[in-house]
């Protein structure tokens, strides 16, 4: 019997060593991944990090598994995983930073649009890429239901991000130089 106690105590001294060194790496890895979250939220407010992002750096920590990444994350970053799919999806698409759809009221639903609080200066064109209105919002998609049941028609759309209402207001001057539809500015 003697003879097998040392291999017992190997054994469990390698089993000692490994939860040693498997605690060790699990702290180096909680610290990478608040070090991962901290610098996404920077790059996010710099403008250098957007929406998707922010959801591959989300689904980076959360594949980690390590019990409590939710609560973690949201320390930093308000957001959750839904809210961040929600804020990518709504992300614009077209290549100059804005979005734009080929569609009246109709259609809008299944367009990639603006998310509610999200402030925007927009254009709604007619027949031959006339513009029919321009505007600002925080809230496209209710303010284009309104305009559409006062009447208003229109068969594209383009809209453009603004960080907030006095960007709002200096890019909706650009715009109507650009497009000029003073008749219709609101």
């Amino acid at each position: 019997m003697s003879s097998e106690m040392p291999a017992f105590e190997a054994a469990a001294a390698r089993v000692q060593r490994l939860h040693d060194e498997r605690a060790a790496l699990q702290e180096q890895l909680l610290a990478a991944e608040e070090e991962l979250i901290r610098q996404a939220a920077a790059a996010h407010r710099s403008g250098t990090l957007d929406a998707w992002g922010l959801l591959d750096a989300y689904d980076l920590v959360r594949e980690g598994g390590i019990t409590g990444f939710a609560a973690r994350w949201r320390k930093v970053i308000p957001f959750d995983r839904h809210a961040l799919r929600r804020m990518a999806e709504a992300t614009p698409r077209s290549p100059d930073g804005t979005w734009s759809g080929d569609t009246g009221w109709d259609g809008l639903d299944g367009s990639v649009i603006p998310l509610r609080g999200t402030q925007v200066v927009y254009v709604l064109f007619g027949p031959g890429s006339t513009p029919v209105r321009l505007g600002m919002t925080q809230a496209f998609r209710a303010h284009l239901k309104r305009l559409y049941r006062d009447g208003v028609t229109w068969r594209s759309w383009k809209a453009w991000p603004c960080e907030n209402r006095q960007d709002a207001l200096e890019t909706r001057k650009r715009i109507a130089a650009q497009y000029d539809p003073a008749e219709h500015r609101h």
